[in-house]
This record gives structure tokens, sequence and C-alpha cells, in this order.
């Protein structure tokens, strides 16, 4: 369960920082939860560990072992809900997928020049943030249009979106 903390601790620290905002939440969120869910099959580095120390020497960290096929099923019962139950609980911990992917697309393409059709998502974002929607579309069109020019209202929507809650821990006094 040690490789399950590691993850958790991973998004928690990217949550905490002060940097973290809807725009860039989306990407971080689905690595960790396809991280847990692949710590449902495959063994995770300390689990690998532990496993290998057991089989060569029928103990762990000096204390003798017995195992039973039993024992082993029972955890890997016990294992796969545990993780499963994690990941639902992310899922319900953060906004509606529409929002990560909005604040994401939006990310993306101000980041890296990608050409994206966001309007969809920048419109939303926008009634969101209660920004004039139809200024912000305008203003999105020309920077994406390569002026990589901020207009008044597209600067509010980004500066909002930063300090927009990422978790559902914050999401009551947004809606």
């Amino acid at each position: 369960m040690r490789d399950v903390l590691e993850v958790l601790r991973s998004l928690s620290l990217f949550l905490q920082k002060r940097t973290t905002s809807i725009i860039d939440a989306k990407d971080k969120l689905e690595t960790d939860m396809k991280t847990l869910m692949a710590l449902k099959t495959v063994d995770g580095s300390s689990l690998r560990a532990v496993k290998k120390q057991m089989s060569e020497s029928g103990a762990y960290e000096g204390i003798v072992l017995t195992r039973v096929v039993k024992d082993e099923q029972s955890f890997t019962q016990i294992r796969l809900q545990f993780i499963q139950a994690l990941v639902d609980n992310l899922r319900a911990r953060f906004p509606q997928y529409q929002f990560l992917e909005a604040g994401a697309c939006l990310g993306q393409m101000m980041r890296m020049s990608v050409h994206c059709n966001c309007d969809q998502h920048v419109l939303h974002l926008a009634k969101l943030c209660h920004v004039n929607a139809a200024e912000v579309l305008s203003e999105f069109r020309e920077y994406k249009n390569n002026t990589r020019h901020l207009g008044r209202s597209l600067q509010t929507l980004l500066q909002r979106l930063c300090l927009f809650p990422v978790s559902s821990a914050e999401w009551i006094f947004v809606q």
C-alpha cells in the first residue's frame, strides 16, 4: 500500500501548490488515477520488494512469515477494493469533468500554441467565471490566430481560473 500512498502524496503536494489551478489539474489527476488503477493489477516497486524479500528468505524485515494461498487471495481482493474506493473518491472530489477538460484545453492552447477547437470550452468557462463571454471568445480567437495578445476579458478569465478551486472541498463556494 506504500505505492498507493506515494501516488496520493504526490497528488496532495501538487494540489497544495499555490500555482495549481483548474487549468493544469486535469493531466495530473488523470495520470494519478491511471497509476492507481494500474496498481490494482501490477505490483508497485514497494510491494515487489516485499514479495521478493519474502520469497527469498521467508521473512520480511527479519520477521518470519508463513504464506498461505488463501491469505494472498484475500490480500488481492482487499487491494482491488481499496484502490477502487480511492479512485471513486478522487472522482467524486473534483469538479465536473467538463470544467477540468475546458481548463486543460485552454491551458494547452495558451502554453504550447496548440490550435484546438476550444471555443465551446472558453464560452463555458467565461460564463462560469462571470466574464463577458462574447468579449472573451473574440479575444480568444484573436489570441489563437497568432497575435498572442491577451485582451482584457481573456486576461480576467485566466486570472479567475487561476483562483478557481480545484477540489470539491472548495467547490461549494463557487456554485
